[in-house]
């Protein structure tokens, strides 16, 4: 799979997640060998240019090409054409190598701003969007969004296919509807529609969680690749196991292997040298939640854990918590 002179050597990718695909997150994350990372959504008429710019900067500063890296896709969303081509020029500027359109947010701040899923409603300007976009950059697009604004609208087959002729190079689809929020099963079969309907790269996502949810959607959807999100959270070797067991082994790179007591203090001192310490402890909590599910402490010492406010501690606590289990990494 390639975009432009993009090779994706992976149709294993980590999803855009607010508050986690942050630097540190997608540096552990490639450990692990996706094929494409994509960054926390970036409202681009959020507040203004400058609060922006800033915003990409802070996404592509430690973004280092590389052989031994995935890309990296910024993803924004927005209303305005004039904010969206804006947007693209400041990412191509500052080094990017793929500008992800989301109209996929449920969100109400998001959807109230008539940005994200809610443009699945406005399917002619949602394409004015998307052509304005492509012509403003040399970078490829990408789309993410979901299969309709509700069960009665389910038309991104339809859009999925004007995309591709303005130019967009690769179509991911959350299987389910904007109503749907992230509650209900989603109809990973549908996402065959928007499969049959275009000739680029057609990926699937929405509650891929397993080697076993990851083939069964694949099954259904017929798509080119997976996108995880939820389910790599605490678990970001799942993109290895996932690739590994759907495509075999895809990357010519020795393997190494990592003990994951190892990978959780790589991860918070990651945090800790981005955020600086007192944000840091706070980021780092969320991650630490979902790593504790894969730990052999006690439930009182991960309770313990969550509340503790010293960095030296709580280091000391993760090296009590977890076994001396090995994980794969490649590079």
């Amino acid at each position: 799979m390639s975009l432009a002179n993009l090779n994706i050597y992976s149709p294993v990718f980590l999803a855009p997640m607010a508050g986690v695909t942050d630097i540190p997150s997608r540096e552990i994350a490639q450990l692990f060998s996706p094929g494409l990372v994509v960054s926390e959504m970036i409202a681009s008429s959020d507040k203004d240019k400058f609060y922006f710019e800033k915003m990409v900067k802070v996404n592509l500063s430690k973004v280092t090409k590389s052989e031994l890296k995935c890309p990296t896709a910024i993803q924004i969303a927005g209303h305005e054409i004039e904010w969206m081509t804006y947007a693209a020029k400041v990412i191509e500027a500052e080094g990017g190598s793929i500008v992800d359109l989301n109209m996929g947010c449920p969100a109400k701040k998001i959807v109230g701003r008539l940005a994200g899923s809610a443009l699945m409603k406005e399917p002619r300007h949602a394409l004015k969007i998307i052509e304005a976009v492509v012509n403003s950059t040399n970078l490829p697009v990408t789309l993410k969004m979901r299969l309709g604004w509700d069960e009665k609208s389910i038309n991104a087959a339809e859009i999925a296919k004007s995309a591709e002729d303005i130019g967009v190079q690769l179509i991911t689809v959350h299987a389910r509807t904007r109503s749907q929020f992230f509650k209900g099963n989603p109809d990973w079969s549908l996402v065959k529609l928007v499969k049959d309907s275009v000739s680029i790269p057609t990926i699937v996502n929405g509650d891929i969680i397993d080697i076993s949810s990851a083939k069964l959607a694949v099954k259904r959807s017929f798509a080119d690749g997976v996108m995880i999100g939820r389910g790599a959270i605490g678990k970001p070797w799942l993109l290895n196991d996932i690739s590994k067991s759907l495509y075999g082994n895809v990357l010519n790179r020795s393997v190494n292997t990592i003990m994951l007591v190892d990978l959780v203090l790589l991860h918070f001192d990651k945090i800790l040298t981005f955020y600086g310490k007192e944000v840091g402890l706070r980021m780092f909590r969320k991650h630490l939640a979902s790593y504790l599910k894969n730990a052999t402490a006690s439930l009182f010492n991960c309770k313990a854990l969550m509340t503790e406010s010293s960095i030296n501690r709580l280091k000391s606590g993760i090296h009590l918590a977890f076994d001396k289990q090995a994980l794969e990494v490649r590079w």
